[in-house]
């Protein structure tokens, strides 16, 4: 779709992840008000969730018409720079596979309708690098790793591509999990809405934040990527 396999679209995702500066990402908001961060082009990135439950319901993510949605139900890719890690390129790809071969519980429904036989939607890709910004994921899972570009990585995951949705609310609920040793379970709902081009309205279900507050720092990643990939090593 949109003149890139799966594959190579799920190394888009990972480098619009990684690309991003840890406060305002999408991925450790938790209500889909930051779903905007860093999308461009035909395709808009959905994701999991940066916190302890691996679980997230977002109500307020606002996507323009005419946009393909493109989210993994659940991914991994394995590289050598958090944590360290001398691994050849076969071997990390080799530990990547081995983690999603690990995912049981499989599912997807869009609005209300249900995906069938998710599994079989799993892609992998070649090598690649990211640009990491200063402050970026790995700083925040302690691995002090200053802004720069890294590779290799080698991804592996189950993917979906919807295509553009109509105008109005929609709900989009996956769920995966990742079995022994790990034993995480990754589930999502997003309540988006699909605006009308040139109206890119801010959803807003909870109203002003009261006076005098202090917004959220992003939770301890007690549950999270960088957190898992130790314990499987």
């Amino acid at each position: 779709p949109y003149g890139l396999t799966y594959g190579e679209w799920s190394v888009s995702w990972w480098q619009w992840a990684y690309g991003l500066p840890v406060p305002g990402h999408p991925l450790f908001d938790e209500t889909g008000a930051d779903c905007a961060a860093g999308q461009s082009g035909q395709v808009w990135f959905l994701g999991g969730v940066f916190n302890v439950s691996g679980s997230a319901t977002r109500d307020l993510c606002v996507v323009p018409s005419g946009k393909a949605i493109f989210f993994p139900v659940i991914n991994v890719e394995w590289d050598n720079i958090c944590p360290p890690g001398s691994y050849t390129v076969d071997e990390l790809r080799g530990l990547a596979a081995s983690f999603m071969d690990l995912t049981t519980d499989l599912s997807c429904e869009v609005d209300g309708l249900a995906v069938q036989d998710v599994g079989s939607y799993r892609f992998t890709a070649d090598p690649f690098a990211v640009m990491l910004p200063e402050g970026n994921i790995f700083q925040f899972f302690g691995c002090g790793t200053p802004a720069g570009t890294y590779g290799p990585m080698l991804p592996d995951g189950i993917f979906m591509m919807l295509a553009p949705l109509p105008t109005g609310p929609h709900t989009i609920h996956f769920k995966g999990t990742i079995g022994p040793p790990v034993n995480f379970t990754l589930e999502i709902t997003y309540h988006l809405t699909v605006a009308p081009a040139g109206r890119m309205a801010i959803v807003d279900n909870y109203g002003p934040p009261p006076e005098g507050s202090v917004p959220l720092a992003p939770a301890s990643p007690k549950t999270s990527w960088g957190h898992l990939k130790t314990i499987y090593r």
